[in-house]
Parts: C-alpha cells; structure tokens; sequence
C-alpha cells in the first residue's frame, strides 16, 4: 500500500529549501548581474547533456570540495527557472513575457535540456502567438533576403526545423 509519500520529490525540496548537500557552484551572468546557484553534481549530469560533458571530461577542479562551473551569457533570472526544471522537472511559465521565454529557449538549448526547450517551445507557440510574428530581426529586414529571415525564425521556433537555403563558402581574405 502506497502513502503517496514521494522520498526522492521530498529530498528534491528539501535541497532546494536548505541547498545542502552540493557540490557544484555554477556562477551565472557577468559583472553586475551575477548569481551563483549551489547545486549537485547529480542533478546536473541525469537532466543535461552539457553538464553531463563537463563532469566526463575529467578536467573540472575541485577547490575545498566544491566544482565551479562559470556561465556567462545566460542571465540569473533565466537560470533560475532551469534551476527549479533541474531540481523538479517542472517549470512555471505562466508569467513570463516573450522575451522571457525566448531566453529560457535559447539557454536550455545551451545546456541541453532538451525536454525544457521543447516545452518552452510549445508553450510560446500555444500561448504567445503575438510575440512570435513580431520580426526580431526587423532591423535587419532591409538586407537579408526574406527566406533567410523566415529560415532564421523557424530554425528558432520549430522544433527540428532544418533550414533551406544553401550556404556558400566563405569568400578568402583579399586583403594583402
């Protein structure tokens, strides 16, 4: 007979309440807006290909027993939702604007945590259709071609959206 007592979502919490228990401190942002998140080992490498990697290179140091891991171009506040996603596997987007969900996008592709891009993803198309047919790349409108931009916000918003238009090779240095 089950309790409906859930030890490991009870240890989860209590990590997350107290941060006991870690082993890593991941810095996150740069200069005035940064972080840092105490975290475990453990976590990390069962939710995220790129953490997974770091901790298999064998070259992360161990300075009075804590591993650091510096993330610069990921701001504190995006971070934070993939702190909580890490920890419980859930994520609350509800409030969170356009733009903020374009970065938490953008960093969980980063980090490979790829279950929160895809929900995130999904979340924006079902529930932020506005904010998607705005043109981020507005500025450039006037000297891209139209099927780059359009390749460029679909490779950015379908999930598994191969572009099409064909690369060509980087033109030599014609500088002597």
């Amino acid at each position: 007979m089950s309790s409906g007592f859930d030890l490991d979502e009870f240890l989860k919490m209590q990590h997350l309440k107290t941060q006991m228990d870690y082993n890593v401190i991941v810095q996150v942002g740069k200069e005035h807006d940064f972080e840092e998140f105490h975290m475990n080992s453990v976590f990390l490498i069962s939710t995220s290909e790129y953490f997974n990697k770091i901790f298999s290179s064998g070259n992360m140091v161990k300075k009075n027993g804590k591993y650091t891991i510096k993330i610069e171009n990921i701001n504190p506040y995006t971070f934070n939702s993939m702190f909580m996603y890490i920890y419980t596997g859930q994520v609350n987007l509800n409030n969170k604007t356009g733009t903020e969900l374009l970065d938490i996008v953008i960093a969980s592709d980063e980090l490979k945590l790829k279950p929160l891009t895809k929900t995130t993803e999904d979340f924006m198309i079902e529930n932020h259709q506005g904010f998607l047919r705005m043109d981020p790349v507005k500025p450039y409108e006037k000297v891209l071609p139209k099927e780059l931009v359009d390749d460029i916000l679909k490779f950015h918003t379908v999930s598994g959206y191969t572009p099409t238009l064909k690369v060509l090779p980087r033109r030599p240095n014609s500088q002597n």
